[in-house]
């Protein structure tokens, strides 16, 4: 008789006590903007949702956010920047300081008045993500949602990439239900390819 094929507990993250409905719940709230405390409250009032404490919330939370820089950020960093893939391989730790000091300057950037010109003339070469006047409200727009950002930086900055370039493939007339769903969509299919690990000594 042959063997039942086995199936994961969670298609999207591995070592995770929550179920699948419970977890699309938390990337949902994570994308739309929520706070680790307000997402743990949300989730405490759903019905059949299995709510996390808020720090660990939190954790999975900072883990989304590791996960969209590798998917958005840090594949530009690297395009741009061969010398990146390269610190990768023979140094993660270094690799993330530098991917994290990068997040961290473009988005105190976004708080800054003077323009990107001028900070370029003042950094010369440094690895930047330039930034347009659309990614500067969105970081801010993330920061009034969260009241602030804090490190690690990656997380929301790869957010704010993300939600930009999810609203820019949809139609004009899309609406904020669409958009939504469409970032989940997108999210949890790249989840799905590369799952996430929620351990504590795992970089994903």
């Amino acid at each position: 008789m042959p063997r039942k094929r086995w199936e994961p507990k969670n298609r999207y993250c591995k070592n995770t006590r929550l179920d699948e409905v419970s977890f699309t719940t938390l990337v949902r709230l994570w994308l739309e903007g929520y706070s680790a405390r307000k997402s743990a409250a949300a989730m405490a009032d759903a019905e059949g949702i299995r709510s996390p404490e808020p720090k660990v919330t939190a954790r999975y939370m900072r883990r989304f956010g590791y996960t969209l820089s590798e998917l958005t950020i840090e594949r530009e960093i690297c395009l741009g920047f061969p010398g990146f893939a390269n610190l990768r391989r023979h140094d993660l730790g270094a690799y993330i300081e530098a991917v994290e000091m990068m997040a961290r300057e473009t988005v105190q950037n976004a708080f800054e008045s003077y323009d990107y010109r001028i900070y370029r003339t003042l950094h010369g070469n440094t690895p930047f993500l330039e930034t347009t006047g659309e990614l500067e409200l969105e970081i801010r727009r993330i920061s009034a949602l969260r009241r602030g950002i804090k490190p690690p930086y990656r997380g929301d900055l790869a957010l704010a990439v993300f939600r930009l370039s999810v609203r820019a493939s949809l139609a004009k007339n899309a609406s904020e239900h669409e958009f939504r769903d469409e970032m989940v969509r997108l999210f949890l299919q790249a989840l799905e390819n590369d799952p996430m690990d929620i351990s504590k000594n795992s970089w994903r």
